[in-house]
């Protein structure tokens, strides 16, 4: 049963099976994954979850971040250090632009949690410098889009830029979002992706239709040589006619000018 404070080690006189404090020591227990936990490992569990599914083994991550940081720093680290150090160690080890995306969007997340605004808007610029690198890898996307949600709480900087439209690889070498000088905590613009088979591609006239070019056919006049006659042709015809004229015994004159025709025709196509 889980009766046990972890702070304190006392015996609280009943499972804990949800959120409750300690009688005791009066420090607030968590329940994470069936197991007791206290304040600090409790904000743990709850960022590694965004990180579980980018990795093997989460687990063995954050032991190796912890015992890492306990050497350094020669105490137990502190749960934004370790998570801090977990989100670092997954980082250099994931290779996909859409992976990295979505672990830059939880840093993001994790550093606006802790009010650390203007960290987290460097992050954020570069998830979205990743989601661009995940578009690119299909090879159809050649435009990026600016858009808001038109509302009333969209600043006038993000109003002046709504409906931007950006080359995608210039977009990815300055991406643009989230706008700068937005006035609003959290930027929320985004990225609307146009590839070369949107209606919008073509409308907005971004060579998107190939070039046709009309070939000019010009006759060529081909000039026809004479037909030459050789011995052979005229001795062919002339034991045909000569056959012709001595029938029905000149049938043996058209066997011979039969067998020199088709000699003769084996030669030229040899």
């Amino acid at each position: 049963m889980n009766n046990t404070c972890v702070c304190c080690g006392k015996d609280v006189g009943k499972e804990i099976k949800r959120k409750m404090d300690c009688p005791f020591c009066k420090k607030t227990l968590y329940i994470r994954h069936g197991k007791v936990v206290n304040e600090r490992e409790k904000e743990v569990f709850d960022w590694q979850k965004y990180m579980d599914f980018l990795v093997p083994d989460i687990e063995s991550v954050r032991l190796a971040v912890e015992k890492e940081l306990a050497q350094r720093f020669k105490q137990q680290p502190s749960a934004h250090d370790l998570i801090w150090g977990m989100f670092n160690y997954v980082v250099v080890h994931l290779r996909k632009p859409s992976d990295l995306e979505i672990l830059y969007t939880n840093m993001a997340q994790f550093l606006e949690s802790e009010g650390k605004v203007k960290q987290a808007v460097e992050i954020r610029r570069t998830a979205n410098k990743m989601q661009i690198a995940s578009y690119i890898e299909s090879d159809i996307y050649e435009y990026v889009k600016i858009k808001n949600y038109e509302d009333g709480f969209v600043c006038s900087e993000c109003k002046q830029e709504n409906n931007k439209i950006v080359p995608i690889k210039e977009a990815l070498k300055n991406p643009e979002l989230p706008i700068h000088n937005c006035s609003n905590k959290k930027c929320r613009c985004r990225f609307d992706f146009i590839s070369k088979y949107d209606d919008e591609y073509k409308k907005l006239n971004l060579n998107s239709d190939k070039e046709i070019t009309n070939e000019i056919v010009i006759p060529i006049k081909l000039k026809m040589e004479p037909q030459k006659f050789s011995w052979r042709n005229i001795l062919i015809v002339s034991l045909f006619f000569i056959g012709l004229l001595s029938l029905p015994g000149g049938l043996i004159f058209w066997i011979i000018a039969l067998t020199l025709y088709l000699r003769s025709k084996k030669n030229n196509i040899n």
